[in-house]
């Protein structure tokens, strides 16, 4: 008897929580189902969003839990039905950050471990997101620019690049 209820408490659990989606960013930024009459977005509007990134992840091997949030953003819109060709997406990434931006050798350098953020963002620049690393943080922590990702360009500033998609219409997240 209590194998059976130990069971179906699991079944239970397993169908009320779900395993993890990904329909745009597979493997990172995973979601669940919510099921019934739930409020959704429109399929119809166009979502321009931009991230200001500052978050650094809790231990080097780990995954940059703000670009992680970026991917969970695009995989939540795709679920709840809006076309990803509605979604445009921008990243300005900055002070703890940083790193999770630069290439696997100087990210080895640095940390002894591999760039666990090299996969994501070559998934979000894949999505269509457009990635950009403060040139302030690189030029203030002595960080050569040959350092960052192909996938990441160089911005003048966060502060310009956040002023200037606001400016055009871009709703305003930060990590």
């Amino acid at each position: 008897m209590k194998f059976q209820l130990l069971f179906f408490l699991l079944v239970l659990c397993g169908v009320c929580y779900g395993q993890d989606k990904y329909p745009v960013i597979e493997g990172y930024g995973g979601i669940v189902a919510v099921e019934g009459d739930v409020f959704k977005p429109d399929p119809n509007q166009e979502y321009k969003l931009i991230f200001d990134v500052t978050l650094r992840p809790g231990e080097p091997g780990d995954v940059n839990p703000g670009l992680d949030g970026v991917a969970r953003v695009l995989n939540l819109h795709v679920y709840a039905g809006v076309p990803k060709e509605n979604l445009h997406v921008v990243v300005a990434v900055r002070q703890g950050g940083t790193y999770s931006v630069m290439k696997n050798d100087f990210y080895q350098e640095k940390y002894e471990v591999d760039n666990p953020n090299i996969d994501l963002i070559r998934k979000l620049k894949e999505a269509g997101v457009d990635i950009y690393v403060c040139g302030q943080t690189l030029n203030r922590a002595k960080i050569a620019v040959d350092n960052v990702l192909n996938d990441v360009e160089v911005a003048v500033s966060t502060f310009t690049t956040t002023t200037h998609f606001r400016m055009k219409g871009y709703a305003y997240y930060k990590f």
